[in-house]
């Protein structure tokens, strides 16, 4: 089997399978099934390939997003988002995320960037404002991270990470790249004791 250009999902059956990536930039979602499967071609950062792909060549590979994460002391987050395994580098926006349901954009609450590299990816935000504005007022907020993997050759491809495994292909989860942010008190009102 040979994904085309543009978008593919494919949900392979029982066989020992043979799927052949094409690298064109767009998300690709492949679950092999059961049987020894191989893909050929080396996948798009974006690309979403099942572990039932027992031999494939990824050059990104996402960690499974926390569920939730807790603001540190200096006001800041480390997220590890997966391992290069080809040179990538990393721009994200961290966001409030849009309300169930709605087109709208959520409010950008910081960036982050990570230099080209192979290996473990991580991005570290520092929030600012925390004593004041909207933040001050929520000890929790769902947020959304935007990442984009950036290739040596200046290709940009939009991640999608999980905070669980997505599942058969039919449930792959509308609410992406989506955790809840814990602010502790003490960051939201360093003036009260």
């Amino acid at each position: 089997m040979t994904l085309g250009p543009g978008s593919d999902v494919l949900q392979a059956g029982s066989a020992n399978d043979t799927v052949t990536t094409v690298a064109d930039g767009q998300r690709d979602v492949v679950d092999c099934g059961a049987g020894q499967d191989t893909v050929e071609g080396l996948a798009d950062p974006n690309d979403e390939l099942a572990a039932t792909c027992e031999t494939a060549q990824r050059s990104f590979e996402p960690a499974k997003l926390p569920k939730a994460l807790t603001v540190g002391p200096t006001s800041a987050i480390t997220l590890a988002i997966g391992r290069a395994d080809v040179p990538l580098s990393f721009a994200a926006t961290l966001a409030t995320a849009p309300p169930k349901g709605s087109a709208k954009k959520g409010k950008a609450i910081a960036t982050a960037t990570a230099p080209q590299g192979t290996g473990p990816a991580k991005l570290r935000f520092k929030l600012a404002k925390l004593s004041t504005g909207f933040l001050s007022r929520r000890p929790e907020v769902r947020v959304q991270i935007d990442v984009v993997a950036i290739t040596a050759d200046g290709r940009h491809f939009p991640l999608s990470l999980h905070s669980g495994s997505p599942g058969p292909l039919q449930a792959i989860a509308l609410h992406d790249n989506q955790l809840r942010l814990k602010i502790p008190a003490k960051l939201r009102h360093p003036h009260r004791r």
